[in-house]
């Protein structure tokens, strides 16, 4: 009887200890499986906020960017140098231009043209002027500077890119060695005698309709009692 009894409890303590060890597996199954699907939920929630900050950056950028294109492009009406339009006043003309001003590897000077309506129809940029001994080799380089500057954005022109010989400068005053032609706008490139022993690099931008109108005006001006006296013919 002993002998059953204690068989018995043998065997209850053996189906509790197996309870006891099915119940942990279970339970630690349980919180492995939770913990896994909290993992997956968290890296799926992240990787949406990092595609959508992502999208939302990339889209900033690309607006930036897209501001910023437009503002270093920006399409002057009528340009004529730099920050300057054809029809300017003296006041804009002073505010948006420095002068003198260093293009490329040379400085050079400005002067402008205004009309009667004091609206900029023209400017001369140009270097400083050297002695007849210089001639060459001061002149070539700021020359040269600015052949290949206007060069790059309009096309090399027909004309040497050498200077001219200082007899045919001293027969012309101004001699143009090289012109550029785009819509209304003129730039001709040349060298100038100053004075009798100096001379400067000249380039000149011209709006040629505004030009040619001046001239008509100042002709008027000039020669206003003999047209009046044409009339009466």
């Amino acid at each position: 009887m002993k002998k059953l009894i204690k068989s018995n409890l043998n065997y209850a303590g053996t189906q509790c200890l197996t309870l006891f060890i099915l119940s942990l597996i279970f339970v630690f199954y349980s919180c492995n499986t939770n913990s896994e699907n909290l993992k997956s939920e968290s890296a799926e929630d992240s990787t949406e906020i990092h595609t959508l900050a992502d999208t939302l950056i990339s889209k900033d950028s690309a607006s930036n960017q897209t501001d910023i294109t437009e503002e270093y492009s920006e399409n002057i009406p009528n340009l004529a140098f730099g920050r300057l339009s054809f029809g300017m006043t003296l006041n804009d003309v002073n505010r948006l231009n420095k002068n003198p001003q260093k293009l490329g590897k040379y400085t050079y000077n400005f002067t402008y043209f205004f009309n009667g309506s004091r609206e900029l129809y023209g400017l001369t940029l140009f270097s400083n002027c050297v002695k007849t001994i210089q001639y060459e080799d001061g002149l070539q380089g700021p020359y040269s500077n600015l052949f290949n500057i206007i060069s790059i954005k309009y096309g090399k022109p027909s004309g040497s890119k050498a200077v001219p010989s200082i007899f045919e400068v001293m027969n012309a005053g101004t001699y143009w060695t090289n012109k550029w032609k785009k819509g209304e706008k003129e730039i001709k490139l040349g060298i100038r005698q100053r004075k009798q022993d100096s001379f400067d690099v000249i380039c000149r931008i011209m709006n040629i309709p505004m030009e040619k109108a001046e001239i008509k005006r100042i002709y008027r001006i000039k020669n206003k009692d003999i047209l009046k006296a044409a009339d009466k013919f």
